[in-house]
Parts: C-alpha cells; sequence; structure tokens
C-alpha cells in the first residue's frame, strides 16, 4: 500500500496558538512548520480535533527544540474528513517575568522589615 503525504505548513513565534482547518483522507500528513522565539522559548505543541469546530483536541508532538521550517510531527487520519490542527507555543518570558517580579516584591519586603527593625532598635537606645 502507497502512502500519500500531504505537507501542511504552520507558524508561530509566540504564546499564540495558530489553527489550521483541512479536508484529510484516510493517510499520512507530514506537517512542517516553525514554532520558536528568538530569546526565550519553552516549548510547542501540536494538536488535531476531528471536526470542522473540534471541542476537544488530542497531542500529536510536543517538544522544547525550536522548529524553524522543519518537522513538527506527523498524524495519520483514520477517518476522511475536515480536522483542525493547531499549534500552540509557550515563551519563558512570562514566567521569569513574574519570577523577577516576586524577587522584587520580597526584596523590597525584606528591606521595610530592616529599616523598620533598624528605627525600632535606634528607638530604644
Amino acid at each position: 500500500m502507497k502512502r500519500t503525504m500531504r505537507r501542511v505548513a504552520l507558524s508561530t513565534a509566540g504564546a499564540l496558538g495558530l489553527g489550521l482547518l483541512f479536508w484529510a483522507k484516510a493517510n499520512a500528513v507530514d506537517i512542517k512548520g516553525s514554532a520558536f522565539s528568538p530569546v526565550d522559548f519553552k516549548e510547542y505543541r501540536l494538536l488535531i480535533g476531528q471536526g470542522a469546530s473540534p471541542t476537544e483536541f488530542s497531542l500529536i508532538a510536543r517538544s522544547s527544540v525550536a522548529v524553524r521550517a522543519s518537522a513538527l510531527g506527523s498524524w495519520t487520519a483514520t477517518v476522511d474528513g475536515p480536522y483542525v490542527l493547531a499549534l500552540e507555543s509557550e515563551r519563558l518570558m512570562l514566567e521569569t517575568l513574574e519570577g523577577a517580579c516576586e524577587q522584587a516584591r520580597r526584596r523590597q519586603e525584606d528591606e521595610r522589615k530592616s529599616r523598620l527593625k533598624h528605627h525600632e532598635d535606634g528607638a530604644r537606645e
């Protein structure tokens, strides 16, 4: 049996997801595209949902390795019909920013406590 490969191109360069509606015959789909961020890429997830407006998606591939114009994954349709292919990517920036804000808040609180203690110690003398 000859396998027919279909090429589907996707690209996302940030925390946004991207969806592509397409019709698949019961055969293999070779998925190529890009999922990257220039400085703070965390991971991408490639998902598939059956129907024109699926409410559930299945994970096809997940990777913490950024991809530029290359293979993201492959998938085999089990039945003919419409599918939505979704590509999501995450960046570390949000987590890094939240962590930095939390550290700054703690540092300010520690400094406030230190000044208050210094002030109380000075008042006792």
